[in-house]
């Protein structure tokens, strides 16, 4: 879309002194013709936008000038400006905070949004110190390496970051050790950068579709007490489930994480009956056997 772009072209010219019409073109993926119309169009909307000639011209904007908002619909504007509040949410720089107070007049209520987007958690401030690290090792194509807590034990781990991802709850690192997977930020410590610079590697799904890395390689069928109906709504919607004769709840849905489909499933206890996958069965009838082993 050309708001995105101009927005875009805007930030980029904000965060750099000066750049040209061909790293425009290349980073936005069009025309160099296609640039200039945009600086046109900012220009037209009151910007005072700069183009020099010469070995070391290019474009920037006049220095000390800040953002006209008449460029924008004030829908568009307020929906930049909650997205902008969202990032800042969950980050230590002071970038978002400087672009916003060239967007939005100082100590300004206008803009005071009925949508609040708070992207952090009970761990904001590790999260968001995590989140510049990673973004830093990004920008330098230099490996990250952290102590990494799963299911099977505690392990040190050296990484290629390619991407900071906010999905279902969670941050998650994407990566390559071995091969491209989900790094859980909430179980990432002691991350640094190390000197390592890596090439970067064709990655294997599309990331503008968030979903696509998310793969889902368990189908769960189980059929839940009517009593925990408000749980399932709360975490997948009024119909993920189907009403049964007996007011039972039948529900069935595909997931990604093997143990997270048992933890959540374990964590309603005697209140859902599975039908498959079978190998859920067999793991909830052992656990429920070493349980009763511990409290005999």
């Amino acid at each position: 879309m050309k708001i995105d772009r101009l927005l875009g072209i805007l930030v980029l010219l904000s965060k750099k002194e000066i750049v040209t019409a061909p790293q425009l073109a290349e980073h936005f993926e069009v025309s160099k013709r296609t640039i200039n119309r945009d600086i046109e169009s900012l220009c037209m909307a009151g910007i005072p936008i700069v183009t020099k000639q010469g070995n070391k011209g290019g474009i920037y904007i006049q220095d000390g000038y800040k953002v006209d908002k008449s460029i924008f619909k004030e829908k568009e504007l307020t929906d930049i400006i909650t997205g902008l509040r969202a990032v800042k949410s969950v980050s230590q720089s002071d970038d978002i905070e400087r672009l916003l107070k060239k967007i939005i007049p100082v100590d300004s209520n206008e803009y005071d949004n009925i949508v609040k987007i708070e992207l952090g958690s009970f761990y904001k401030d590790s999260i968001a110190e995590k989140i510049d690290i990673v973004k830093s090792a990004i920008s330098d194509c230099k490996c990250v390496e952290f102590t990494y807590y799963s299911s099977k034990g505690k392990n040190k781990k050296n990484v290629e970051p390619y991407y900071v991802i906010f999905k279902w709850d969670n941050w998650y690192l994407y990566g390559y050790s071995d091969d491209f997977r989900l790094f859980k930020l909430n179980r990432l410590w002691d991350i640094e950068i190390t000197d390592k610079v890596f090439a970067k590697r064709k990655i294997k799904y599309k990331i503008d579709v968030v979903g696509d890395i998310f793969k889902s390689n368990y189908h769960l069928k189980a059929i839940f007490e009517s009593s925990e109906e408000y749980k399932l709504v709360e975490e997948y919607g009024n119909k993920s489930y189907d009403v049964l004769e007996d007011c039972r709840l039948l529900f069935q849905r595909d997931f990604t994480n093997y143990h997270f489909m048992l933890n959540w499933i374990l964590g309603y206890g005697q209140k859902v009956k599975v039908l498959e996958p079978k190998e859920l069965i067999d793991d909830i009838r052992n656990i429920a056997n070493e349980i009763i082993e511990i409290y005999k």
